[in-house]
């Protein structure tokens, strides 16, 4: 779930970290006018969408007087981005660069770490400095069981910058570093940290992705940052399938089915298990299959939540089959799910055999859930078929249908 601008910064200022002056939300001109006029002196206004590019398309503007920043804003808000409409205009102070850093910290699955990651080519991608000057960015990973050390901090900076720039810099890796753990994120990210042209640092811009998953945790403060409990944070609004599928995952705290997103297809997905409803995704559409949907099963979920998740995604029109399919699973009981996606199919009138294509979940319990398929004719398989051949199994099925 991605952060605006807004809420990034003001999350990061909780935990002392320099922003410009200002750094406020107006939802019109004239709160524009008032905040720019608190700040008194030449600001610099931003849309607030979830989308790149703003730059380019006009939602950047520059203003030297309360006047002029009121004339940018209600450019600004009638403008749409990439199909976004703003939730508003962040107000700040223009500040006088000297140089630009990119800072930022997210997973890295290969170490199975959080890693740092810190650049003083700032302002651009990181990727594309990553490919070109390579020689540019420092990187250092850090432990998620031991209390964050600075002295790992000032390992990274130093790699890149000297003397007093290395605590001020410091100073801004340890506190992104800390909430990129405390809150569950994905990524957390200053680009450009700037250094001013009187020695000290500012975040010009910042970016916080979190975990759907703890949203739950952190309810108290998505709260307090006005998020709302329906937001998805997506591209486009949630539809009602979408929303319906929040709905079930939340009404039972026993594991996870749901994160459910909409597709114009005929075939049911119920898939998970870490990185495997991804995988599995991308091979039902390599195979030439049309998902009707995406979502996310594990942690072993009630038999009555995976029911009614099989019941959402077979009654969405359109759907001629279902396939279930995971990674090997630990967690999750097999037999459990299968029973579950056996008791959804027959309570939306179907009979399993003709509406389940596949069922590929190995793992726990799994010779009881198999038994359970079989009885019903559910054509199933064991982790001695791939999940990419699985997914072609179901697709071969919708196709001779």
């Amino acid at each position: 779930m991605r952060f605006y601008e807004y809420e990034s910064k003001q999350l990061l200022a909780r935990h002392g970290v320099a922003l410009p002056k200002g750094s406020k939300l107006a939802k019109s001109a004239a709160e524009a006018r008032q905040i720019a006029a608190s700040i008194a002196g030449p600001t610099v206004l931003k849309s607030q969408v979830l989308s790149g590019g703003r730059m380019k398309a006009g939602g950047v503007l520059f203003a030297d007087t309360p006047d002029d920043a009121a004339t940018a804003a209600e450019k600004i808000l009638r403008l749409e981005i990439n199909g976004h409409a703003p939730r508003g205009v962040l107000v700040e102070s223009r500040q006088p660069v000297a140089q630009e850093y990119y800072l930022g910290v997210t997973w890295d699955g290969i170490a199975k770490r959080p890693v740092m990651i810190l650049s003083d080519m700032g302002g651009i991608d990181v990727e594309e400095v990553a490919e070109k000057h390579p020689d540019h960015i420092a990187k250092r990973h850090f432990s998620t069981l031991l209390p964050f050390s600075e002295y790992r901090a000032k390992q990274l900076v130093a790699q890149l910058a000297s003397g007093s720039d290395v605590n001020a810099i410091v100073r801004f890796v340890a506190p992104l570093a800390r909430i990129f753990m405390q809150y569950g994120l994905t990524l957390a990210e200053i680009n450009p940290l700037a250094k001013l042209a009187d020695g000290s640092f500012v975040a010009l811009d910042a970016h916080v992705d979190m975990e759907a998953e703890v949203r739950a945790q952190h309810a108290n403060l998505l709260r307090e940052l006005g998020i709302g409990d329906d937001e998805t944070r997506m591209a486009r609004a949630p539809t009602q399938f979408e929303l319906a599928g929040a709905a079930i995952n939340a009404a039972d705290h026993r594991g996870v089915a749901g994160n459910v997103t909409e597709f114009e297809g005929s075939l049911g997905l119920i898939i998970g298990a870490g990185g495997g409803s991804l995988t599995l995704f991308d091979a039902v559409q390599k195979h030439g299959g049309d998902p009707a949907n995406y979502c996310e099963i594990g942690g072993n979920p009630s038999v009555g939540k995976v029911a009614s998740l099989t019941k959402l995604i077979l009654a969405k029109p359109g759907v001629a089959k279902i396939a279930v399919m995971m990674n090997v699973v630990s967690n999750t009981r097999v037999d459990m799910v299968a029973r579950g996606v056996v008791k959804g199919v027959i309570e939306s009138g179907f009979d399993p055999a003709e509406r389940i294509a596949i069922f590929r979940i190995p793992g726990s319990w799994e010779q009881e859930g198999f038994k359970l398929l079989g009885k019903y004719g559910v054509e199933f398989c064991d982790r001695s078929v791939s999940m990419y051949e699985a997914a072609g199994r179901a697709v071969a099925k919708m196709k001779r249908a």
